[in-house]
């Protein structure tokens, strides 16, 4: 009898504490799920981020903040709270928009080209499954699409961050993989 009481006490303890740590992540607004409506239909959860004061980053950390919330769209790289470059974006309209949340750089490429679109982008950088910062598109010549360049500083994109094309050369060149980007309106 003695032994069941010390087993049960052992459980109500750690459901206790599970439940705690429960209620701490729930209340947390980093964790926030949110559904996003993204392209073709498909409903993906991605946390919101709330305030850039919310975030932990250290001193010297390199990390990119997306705002897409302000009159003109723009993409700050930071280390630590100090700006290093700010750059006008689009980011994606409201049937495609661009992802909310916390995500790190994964990949780079100096180019690519989608026959579904009928457009294409140089200096891309990837922050989450097919989201990418690229420059604002381009045709088939790679010649820039004037009248989709006219559109920066406002929603534009697919969900991808446009930018500049020597914004987007820069950001590539400068900004390496795992760095955190912050994306928030």
């Amino acid at each position: 009898m003695k032994f069941s009481w010390i087993l049960w006490s052992i459980f109500a303890f750690l459901f206790g504490v599970m439940l705690f740590q429960l209620i701490q992540e729930k209340n947390n607004p980093l964790n926030e799920v949110v559904k996003t409506q993204v392209n073709e239909g498909i409903t993906q959860a991605v946390n919101k981020v709330v305030k850039e004061t919310e975030i932990q980053i250290e001193e010297n950390q390199l990390w990119v903040e997306v705002d897409l919330g302000n009159q003109v769209q723009k993409v700050i790289v930071r280390e630590g709270k100090d700006m290093i470059r700010e750059m006008p974006c689009s980011g994606g309209t409201d049937e495609d928009p661009t992802v909310m949340g916390k995500f790190y750089l994964e990949n780079r490429g100096e180019w690519f080209y989608s026959e579904r679109f009928d457009e294409g982008a140089l200096y891309w950088v990837r922050f989450y499954e097919e989201y990418l910062f690229h420059s604002v598109p381009v045709d088939k010549e790679f010649n820039i699409i004037e009248a989709e360049k006219a559109k920066i500083g406002s929603p534009a994109s697919h969900g991808c961050i446009r930018l500049l094309e020597e914004d987007a050369k820069w950001f590539y060149e400068n900004v390496p993989d795992d760095t955190l980007v912050v994306i928030h309106d």
